[in-house]
């Protein structure tokens, strides 16, 4: 057959529509130094490259998709470079509240997920999370960036921001756990567990199956015996577990059994540490069982307990109270004593005795109504000091002694006796039933020689409903003489009831003489203050004082008022109950015919009217109204100054000021006064 080949130095198919196809009933060889395939090759079936020599490269550029691929006489293949990623993650953002991670094992769909790294291993995250939501690898929630094999676009910030990679070469002693956060919000946060290498477990591990040997040799493992269920097991040798017949539990109780004397629970620490036993339950209620410590008799009635309680605090749960119960027979029980939230002991039950002695003659208790102190045997004596000195003493026939002694030269040592007075005894004549304090001097002990007070009833009878408090003295005899009294109502009298009378004053009647009563001249007033319109400086005139009605004067100031008598406020003046006499005028020019008059405020009431003035209009002859009156306010009472006119004046209708006269002082002019005397 004729040679058919030909050479053709360049092939273009132009204007072809559809797909072009180049048919070949057999092969079709392409035997060039370099087929160059520069846009996508699809090749439906196998594709051969066959070389006698090394090739170093097969290249395609653009898309090739590859059925099957075969390479023969390739001895080797180009390993891949370091850099090359184990993963890809795309980081975006649900809003400023969480990071969102697509990638494998993350869909994109859940909020601040558990990122799992293997160390040795390179990781690239995408960030597209908006610049809002810088991203940064961190040792903890909040800490401080973590740095070691990772590359952050912002190498100064430590961080990687919008449109960059985050580089992650896990380096082989990289920790178990990091955190990866927005630098901006907190709350975008989330765990990244780090794996690889050997694995530390501690603590305890549960096994639900096990299956193999232990490790090392065979007379190393350890041989279980003796246990039935519910026991408890303990080591008793090099490779011995044994099963302990008399401690089992039953996953709700300990129980603990032995004829041994001394059986118990020990908890002992050989360190510089304490050691702790804790009861914990979820009660709702207050005074609620917590934990009890419970004490039987042959294993079949309790007999006593303490009770850990819960306290009054519902709310907080962060109070309690101990309970100590005994029982008096199988049925029951009394709470003996208890420890309150506030640290207060209480003994709850009435007639419960705290008592004290090897007799128990001395006893504490309440009977319901009262409460008792029993000291059945001898004096009861109250004590101080560290030298343990008796300072009070209650004999067994009630009298109540002291040792207590003033330390001054110029006093004696007294002792003090408090005792029922009886209104018969000639030697303690308190005028009446009472009860009173008895001071005698130690060297006249068994006389009635002293002094003494006493709160008696006036009356000498057990229905009075008053009390006075008086005071005795004996003057060498043994009688106790009554020689000053208080009164229930606060009166104080002399050598009994005497009280004086109204306006009587105490006086001194010499060094060998009682006080007496005595009236002394005194005057009326026991104070004053003055309130005015003076508060005016240069020509200033008083003001118009217009027709038709009561006009309020200016009250201003106050020009004396040493004893805070009356408060001044808005033109009234407020005076407290009390008795006063009040003198007051007011100035008025050309308004004919004038007067002023006392308007009481609070109770909408006139106290007083002043004079009636005339002062023609047109003239210049300013008069005043005056007013005296007698006030007795009961209670805090506010008042006016009023005026009243026949005919309006502008100006100077309430007064002509001085100021185009001469040169005027501050407060120079003066329109109107209230004159005010507080009567004792």
């Amino acid at each position: 057959m004729a040679d058919k080949s030909f050479g053709v130095k360049e092939l273009n198919l132009l204007n072809a529509s559809g797909t072009p196809t180049v048919t070949s009933p057999n092969n079709l060889n392409l035997n060039a130094n370099t087929v160059a395939i520069s846009t996508s090759c699809t090749i439906g079936n196998n594709l051969t490259v066959t070389s006698t020599t090394t090739s170093a490269n097969v290249n395609v550029t653009g898309i090739a998709t590859v059925v099957n691929f075969n390479a023969t006489g390739i001895s080797t293949i180009v390993q891949p470079a370091d850099s090359n990623p184990m993963a890809n993650w795309t980081i975006t953002n649900d809003s400023n509240s969480a990071y969102r991670f697509t990638g494998p094992g993350q869909s994109g769909t859940e909020n601040n997920p558990n990122i799992y790294l293997v160390r040795g291993h390179r990781y690239i995250f995408r960030h597209n999370a908006t610049s809002s939501h810088p991203i940064q690898i961190r040792f903890a929630n909040a800490g401080s960036a973590y740095t070691d094999g990772i590359t952050y676009s912002d190498t100064g910030n430590n961080r990687t921001t919008d449109g960059n990679n985050l580089i992650f070469n896990v380096q082989h002693d990289a920790p178990a756990q990091l955190y990866y956060q927005c630098t901006s919000h907190g709350s975008m946060v989330g765990n990244i567990y780090i794996v690889g290498g050997p694995q530390v477990i501690s603590g305890v591990v549960t096994a639900t199956t096990f299956v193999g040997n232990l490790t090392g040799t065979a007379s190393a493992n350890a041989v279980l015996t003796g246990s039935t269920n519910n026991q408890l097991v303990t080591v008793t040798g090099a490779n011995a577990i044994t099963g302990e017949s008399t401690l089992n539990y039953d996953a709700s109780l300990l129980n603990i059994t032995s004829t041994t004397q001394g059986l118990g629970l020990r908890l002992r620490n050989t360190g510089n540490e304490y050691t702790e036993m804790r009861f914990d339950a979820a009660r709702t209620g207050a005074s609620s069982a917590l934990g009890i410590l419970q004490g039987r008799w042959n294993n079949s009635n309790n007999v006593c307990a303490i009770y850990l309680q819960s306290g009054d605090d519902t709310t907080n749960k962060d109070d309690g109270r101990i309970s100590f119960l005994v029982h008096s027979d199988a049925s029951t029980s009394k709470s003996a004593l208890r420890i309150e939230p506030d640290a207060s002991i209480r003994l709850p039950n009435d007639s419960q005795k705290l008592q004290f002695g090897n007799d128990q003659d001395l006893n504490i208790w309440h009977g319901g109504t009262n409460g008792y102190v029993d000291n059945e045997t001898g004096s009861l004596n109250f004590r101080t000091t560290s030298s343990n000195t008796t300072r009070v003493t209650i004999a067994s026939d009630g009298k109540i002694t002291t040792s207590y002694q003033i330390v001054n030269a110029t006093a004696p040592d007294f002792s003090f006796e408090i005792t029922q007075v009886d209104p018969s005894n000639t030697v303690n004549q308190l005028g009446g039933s009472g009860v009173g304090l008895v001071f005698k001097p130690a060297t006249n002990s068994t006389a009635a020689v002293g002094a003494g007070i006493a709160a008696i009833k006036p009356g000498g009878s057990d229905t009075d409903t008053t009390s006075d408090l008086a005071f005795y003295v004996s003057q060498n005899d043994e009688t106790l003489d009554e020689k000053l009294r208080i009164a229930s109502a606060g009166q104080i009298g002399l050598g009994g009831a005497n009280y004086g009378s109204s306006g009587q004053v105490l006086t001194s009647q010499g060094a060998s003489s009682a006080v007496a009563w005595a009236s002394l001249a005194v005057g009326k007033f026991a104070s004053y203050a003055v309130v005015a319109d003076a508060n005016n400086t240069g020509n200033q005139n008083a003001g118009d004082f217009n027709t038709g009605a009561w006009r309020t004067r200016i009250l201003d100031t106050e020009i004396s008022d040493t004893d805070s008598i009356v408060s001044l406020s808005s033109n009234q003046f407020t005076l407290q109950a009390g008795n006063y006499f009040i003198v007051a005028w007011a100035s008025a020019l050309q308004v004919n015919g004038h007067q002023a008059r006392l308007r009481d405020v609070t109770n909408s009431a006139t106290r007083a009217h002043g004079s009636s003035e005339y002062t023609g209009n047109g003239d210049y002859v300013t008069t005043k109204s005056w007013i005296y009156t007698r006030v007795t306010p009961s209670s805090a009472t506010a008042y006016e100054l009023q005026h009243r006119c026949q005919t309006s004046c502008s100006t100077v209708g309430f007064g002509n000021g001085s100021g185009d006269q001469w040169t005027q002082e501050a407060n120079g002019d003066t329109y109107c006064m209230v004159i005010i005397f507080k009567e004792v």
